[in-house]
């Protein structure tokens, strides 16, 4: 049963994206008829090909990025949950400041971050005296787990990227 569901699953995510790359690049080969005919077959191959090169480099490029913003924005909030159990460990004041500049630094408006994140550093100031050591190292295994999991995202198909996120 469970080499039929990997089997099924795998043929599956391989379909939609053949169906993704073959579509798109008919797609863009049919709409691009209106402005230059195509004349043969060995022309319309060569579109083909040609609109497969440039959607794949996009969708590289764009999935690549934001696997980029989502890690960077983890790694920074890795490194200040790490200095909050440090704190938590020593109540050294000069961990306190450090911690408190990067969380400001971070809040700034010249900095985007996602609300998720906004939220947790406003949290942590908030309540900066009072950080609970077990839950912070329970945080960290989950932000360690999220940032780790971004490289194992889909990188190379919009669809299957999507499909997987509405799953979670």
């Amino acid at each position: 049963m469970n080499k039929f569901y990997i089997f099924t699953k795998k043929t599956f995510q391989i379909f939609l994206y053949l169906f993704e790359i073959i579509g798109i690049t008919y797609l863009l080969t049919y709409l691009s008829s209106f402005c230059c005919s195509i004349d043969s077959t060995y022309i319309f191959i060569q579109r083909m090909i040609d609109y497969y090169v440039v959607y794949q480099l996009l969708t590289i490029v764009i999935l690549g990025n934001l696997n980029d913003i989502k890690k960077d924005s983890l790694l920074t909030y890795r490194t200040i949950i790490k200095l909050c159990i440090e704190y938590c460990k020593t109540k050294n004041s000069d961990v306190k400041e450090l911690i408190l500049n990067k969380v400001n630094k971070q809040l700034d408006t010249g900095i985007l971050n996602d609300k998720e994140f906004r939220n947790a550093y406003m949290n942590i100031l908030d309540n900066i005296d009072n950080l609970n050591l077990t839950v912070l190292n329970i945080e960290l295994i989950n932000v360690e787990h999220r940032f780790d999991s971004y490289s194992l995202e889909w990188k190379y198909s919009f669809l299957l990227r999507l499909l997987k996120q509405s799953c979670k």
